[in-house]
């Protein structure tokens, strides 16, 4: 394998996500998001990063797209669910992302989910500040590399579109089948339909924009607004 410029950034960039839970002290399942696609795609195809929309294409655009969207996504979802009469879950009920988490990281399972820790920290000023980071780059960035810039855009090249947005989002939709240990089966369905509707919204813009700097900057933001302010009580 001869390693390109490209290859040696793929390559860096993993070596300090699977850092990321020792820096932070904390494990989170969301580093295989950022390491499927840059394996794969760079280090084994030796395809470009514009293959999984990190490119400078409608940059600035994107950025502010993300920003209002995701303010947008957040605020309506959170508003659906109060509407729906759901109570703010307990973080001591979050129990699955203890026990998966830390055992799926190469950090052992003496770490705590970094979710949940950080969900912990928002309590301060300084802290809620480092779970928006936290939700922007590692949450954000990491699933809409995973979901928009790689399964997509795979999707993409035997479907149509449309076809592709629709079945990228409810693959989506069905990862968050774990929100039904916190939720009630009706609450649950709802929860996933919001999320549905939230990938299909990602996926248009990332499709749309030629990149996924909207996508993840809005899917971070959406979910900082939701997990911290409506869904989980800190």
């Amino acid at each position: 394998m001869r390693f390109s410029r490209q290859r040696i950034w793929a390559l860096i960039c993993i070596v300090v996500v699977l850092s990321l839970p020792y820096i932070i002290h904390a494990a989170s399942g969301h580093i295989f998001f950022f390491i499927i696609p840059l394996g794969w795609v760079v280090l084994v195809r030796n395809e470009s990063f514009l293959k999984l929309g990190v490119t400078k294409t409608n940059l600035i655009k994107s950025i502010a797209i993300g920003i209002v969207t995701g303010i947008s996504l957040g605020l309506l979802a959170g508003l659906i669910l109060q509407m729906a009469g759901v109570e703010k879950a307990s973080l001591d009920s979050a129990k699955i992302y203890a026990l998966v988490e830390p055992k799926i990281c190469f950090s052992g399972s003496s770490y705590p989910s970094a979710s949940i820790y950080m969900l912990r920290q928002s309590v301060t000023t300084k802290g809620l500040g480092y779970y928006l980071l936290f939700m922007l780059f590692v949450v954000g960035l990491g699933e809409e590399l995973f979901w928009r810039g790689f399964i997509q855009q795979y999707i993409f090249a035997h479907l149509t579109k449309q076809k592709a947005l629709l079945l990228t989002s409810f693959i989506f939709g069905l990862a968050h089948i774990f929100l039904f240990f916190f939720v009630s089966g009706k609450i649950g369905i709802l929860f996933l339909l919001i999320i549905i509707g939230a990938g299909l919204a990602w996926g248009y813009l990332a499709s749309s924009l030629g990149n996924i700097w909207a996508a993840a900057i809005s899917h971070g933001i959406a979910a900082f607004i939701l997990w911290r302010f409506y869904f989980f009580k800190v």
